[in-house]
């Protein structure tokens, strides 16, 4: 490389200037102390962003094997999931793309012609003008560089590599969402099975409570009111079964898009919901901060709008591009590489914009309001986050109380049937109150089955609200 090259690209490397355009500031918050649905006393402290860690296999505290499978198969199959990852090298190209523009651009080329020059053209001076035909070739290494002298590569860099962590945090929060729904679709199934076994039994017996009903009927012991009225109730658990092997089947069917298989191929096996709700580590309000994939999409978005006020004021300020060529010209190819065909070229171009119509004030001011709307946007995304977790803790609370008071109403209801059979076999109740009773103990163990399956959702949505696992 000659000299003249060598101290152009010097020259070039030494360029700099600041970057237009504010610096980027966190927006701040308000946030609450505690929690005002939890009772555990927590205060808040402060937190700084950790979001873009993996949120941890969180599902592994229900202990549940297949669950553990599912969640895995999930993470392979889905794709949502494999959409955001791409989304997420679309990014990373990008920030490959805007980054470039800090380094000068160098080619190499080579031209040759065969120039034949009219004979007929206007001539100089009182010489002939006479045809010539000759060779030109030319082989040069050029070189082109833009100055960063205001910092609109800089903002552009910033720009793009907000947009990168943002898509990153955006595949966090793809997963974060597809494991809480893949967890929730798994408990919904198992609530349902257990609540289809129950709605069979109480057909069952509501099957063998009509027949009574018709031979009382016969004999003319009851009413035909009783027997309508038995009939209906039969014909209604019936519709319900029917309506909860639906619900399964489209639960099903939703685990199978979550897995990105077919519903055929769904392995699942019969099981009840586990027996015990784990304990769920609470995250003090500030720690959401870290914690939320989406939470950080959003902050990240605000950073991007930021640098992107800075490329659009760029353009108030002049550009300076300078350019560098070394080759080699002749007419024959056997003297190309002689001394004298030597040839070189060293430029500066300066530009400056005079009079545009407004176009960049109407670009700085829409950039302006791009950082306003990402801005409202990720103080929303917080108070959401707040508002899930709130109402999470709120359910959690009171589901655990109607649960408490399901429990003892099935075992009322368990006694009576208990009591009512002990009556039955010993000549002093009827086969219809026996059966009356059963009945109402199951329907008693259906109402805590439910809330039951409500509290392992709740688990996930809460889980979730938090922004998945801990200690990472």
């Amino acid at each position: 490389m000659s000299p003249r090259l060598s101290l152009a690209l010097t020259l070039m490397a030494l360029l700099a200037g600041c970057a237009v355009g504010p610096d980027y500031q966190r927006p701040t918050l308000a946030l609450p102390q505690q929690w005002a649905e939890a009772t555990d006393g927590n205060t808040w402290q402060p937190a700084a962003p950790g979001d873009r860690y993996p949120r941890g296999e969180w599902w592994r505290i229900f202990k549940d094997e297949t669950l553990d499978r599912l969640e895995q198969q999930a993470l392979i199959g889905n794709f949502t999931l494999k959409a955001a990852l791409a989304r997420v090298e679309q990014a990373r190209a990008l920030l490959g793309i805007s980054s470039s523009a800090r380094s000068p651009t160098l080619d190499l080329s080579e031209r040759s012609t065969r120039t034949l020059t009219s004979s007929n053209r206007p001539g100089t001076g009182n010489g002939a003008v006479t045809s010539t035909l000759q060779n030109d070739h030319v082989l040069g290494l050029g070189l082109s560089y833009e100055a960063d002298l205001f910092g609109r590569i800089q903002r552009d860099v910033e720009a793009s590599s907000a947009g990168l962590e943002q898509s990153q945090a955006d595949l966090e929060n793809a997963r974060l969402i597809l494991t809480a729904d893949v967890a929730s679709a798994y408990f919904a199934l198992r609530s349902q099975e257990a609540d289809i076994d129950l709605l069979q039994q109480t057909a069952d017996l509501q099957e063998r409570s009509l027949a009574l009903v018709r031979s009382r009927y016969a004999l003319g012991a009851v009413s035909g009111l009783d027997l309508a009225q038995q009939e209906l109730l039969l014909g209604n658990t019936r519709s319900q079964w029917q309506l909860a092997l639906r619900q399964q089947a489209q639960q099903r069917h939703a685990l199978a898009t979550l897995l990105g298989i077919d519903a055929a191929r769904v392995e699942l096996k019969k099981s009840a919901l586990p027996t015990t709700l784990p304990d769920i580590p609470l995250a003090l309000p500030g720690v959401l901060l870290q914690r939320r994939p989406d939470i950080a999409s959003a902050e990240r978005a605000v950073a991007a709008a930021n640098a992107q006020i800075g490329v659009a004021s760029s353009a108030w300020f002049p550009g300076l591009r300078i350019s560098a060529s070394n080759g080699l010209e002749s007419k024959n190819w056997g003297a190309l590489l002689d001394a004298p065909s030597n040839t070189w070229s060293l430029g500066l171009a300066f530009s400056q914009i005079l009079f545009d119509g407004g176009r960049t004030r109407s670009r700085v001011a829409q950039a302006e309001a791009g950082h306003q709307l990402a801005t409202a946007n990720y103080r929303q995304t917080v108070l959401k986050a707040l508002q899930e977790v709130e109402d999470a803790l709120a359910s959690r609370r009171t589901l655990a109380a109607a649960a408490l008071e399901s429990n003892r109403a099935a075992s009322g209801a368990e006694k009576a049937a208990n009591i009512t059979a002990s009556r039955y076999r010993l000549g002093a109740a009827t086969a219809l109150e026996h059966l009356v009773t059963e009945q109402n103990a199951l329907n008693a163990r259906r109402q805590v089955l439910q809330l039951e399956g409500q509290q392992w959702a709740n688990a996930v949505l809460l889980i979730r609200a938090l922004g998945g696992g801990w200690g990472e």
